[in-house]
């Protein structure tokens, strides 16, 4: 049953932010009857918005905050995204933290939402006084890696620099507290960082049986609402508040449906294009149309019709071409934020090399580079992202990579064929369009750059990178954030 303070919520919202009146008034709604619980959001037959009897008297501006801030849940996924952690796959202290950055990440952006549709109400401003924030030293490490803070500000990042701090999570039920403390940090002493309990800053976790996980381990998974049902459910409503809004004017309306369409526009996955990529470079060059006679297809041949003899003919087919992925490693500085996000790119890898020496197409090659290329190129095996040696680590120069693969000792040509001999790699390729792939990691700090030589006219590189103003040709990237 639908609380009836939120059906005014409903009326007020329908001309100021339609995806919040659409979120709310297809939501279904649970009252909790307990002094501690504030709110939460779970999956069950659609949207189910839990809330505490307390949390219906909170200020009308603690009150939108509240709701805001479970409808960031659902439009950001967060269930499906890090269902193992959330699910019983997961550790307890695991669970809170990280709910804690996706709190913290969600409670950051409605700082920033505009809400001056909200004036009749005399409200400045939307927003609990002591929610839920980000560590002032994640805010610290952030400066000291030099990483800028719309690349570090994500709840998996911030989540996972909690882990790698031995960030741990103190819950005092009685008083509804909770204490974080990070104890990894720099000196390793301990660090304590007090927030507010997730249910008095509207987290969303609540406590009990309607926590925001709930479904993940739910008795009756039938009722879990799938990713793709979500998905086109959300679709459905930022599709009919972007025509609502057409309607609106004034500043502030439809903010909100804007920030998530802009989000989710931008959107890319990652291992979707790395893959894309290489299965495209693969296709184009690692096989080539031949013919051969055979008998077969005698009757193509105009000999086998005129006579009793059968002579052959040309029957066309495909030799496998081997074919090469060289990652260039920038051991200046890394396009990846934390040894997650290493592990999680060289599991990609590690299944892509298996591949091509399972069909024996190719391999994939390690280079490392810096303001040179540092060493030679080694064939790179299952797990060899563990024990990596990283050499150099002073200026960046990406023509290093392709001046290193345009000399004349490491590359022949002979008219139209190269031949390319390295250390590990050993390979010759018929024509430009047909030389290695070579994927790029980098930060993406340096000067803007060229191909060149024989790659000046290739397309066949990819920039995995953090930061790409710096390149300024036809270069293929992919901004990692």
């Amino acid at each position: 049953m639908r609380p009836e303070r939120i059906s005014k919520m409903i009326s007020f919202l329908r001309d100021k932010e339609p995806l919040m009146y659409l979120f709310l008034l297809n939501a279904n709604y649970e009252i909790i009857d307990d002094p501690n619980f504030s709110a939460g959001v779970c999956l069950k037959n659609g949207i189910t918005i839990a809330i505490g009897k307390k949390t219906l008297e909170l200020p009308i501006n603690e009150f939108y905050f509240v709701l805001v801030h479970e409808a960031q849940h659902i439009f950001k996924q967060h269930l499906h995204i890090f269902k193992k952690i959330y699910s019983s796959e997961g550790s307890e202290n695991d669970r809170l933290l990280m709910n804690i950055a996706n709190d913290a990440m969600i409670n950051l952006e409605i700082s920033n939402f505009d809400f001056s549709y909200f004036k009749e109400l005399t409200l400045e401003k939307v927003f609990i006084n002591g929610c839920v924030e980000i560590a002032d030293e994640y805010n610290w490490y952030l400066s000291a890696k030099n990483v800028r803070r719309e690349d570090g500000y994500t709840s998996s990042r911030y989540y996972n620099w909690l882990k790698e701090n031995k960030a741990e999570v103190e819950q005092n039920k009685k008083e509804g507290t909770t204490t974080l403390k990070i104890k990894g940090f720099y000196s390793g002493s301990e660090t304590f960082v007090n927030t507010d309990d997730y249910d008095k800053s509207g987290v969303g976790e609540g406590e009990g049986e309607n926590s925001e996980n709930e479904g993940e381990d739910s008795e009756n998974e039938e009722d879990f609402t799938s990713m793709a049902e979500v998905e086109s459910m959300l679709n459905r409503m930022l599709n009919q508040a972007q025509k609502m809004e057409t309607e609106l004017c004034g500043k502030g309306s439809g903010n909100m449906s804007q920030k998530i369409r802009s989000v989710k526009k931008s959107e890319i996955n990652w291992k979707t294009e790395l893959r894309k990529r290489i299965n495209y470079y693969n296709s184009k060059n690692g096989s080539k149309p031949t013919k051969k006679l055979s008998y077969l297809t005698y009757l193509s041949n105009p000999k086998s019709m005129a006579g009793n003899m059968l002579f052959p003919s040309n029957m066309k087919q495909r030799n496998n071409l081997e074919t090469a992925v060289i990652l260039a490693l920038d051991t200046s500085g890394s396009c990846f934020f934390n040894e997650s996000e290493i592990e999680s790119f060289f599991t990609e890898i590690d299944a892509i090399s298996k591949e091509l020496e399972r069909s024996k197409k190719g391999g994939v090659y390690v280079m490392q580079w810096d303001y040179t290329v540092q060493g030679d190129i080694v064939k790179y095996k299952k797990g060899d992202y563990k024990n990596f040696e990283m050499k150099g680590g002073g200026g960046t120069r990406p023509e290093a990579i392709f001046d290193f693969l345009s000399n004349e000792k490491i590359t022949t040509q002979n008219g139209n064929n190269f031949k390319i001999s390295n250390g590990d790699l050993n390979i010759e390729v018929e024509g430009v369009k047909k030389l290695p792939l070579v994927i790029v990691l980098t930060d993406g700090y340096f000067s803007p750059f060229k191909r060149t030589g024989i790659y000046e006219k290739c397309r066949n590189v990819l920039f995995f990178t953090r930061e790409s103003r710096a390149i300024v040709d036809d270069t293929d990237y992919i901004t990692y954030k």
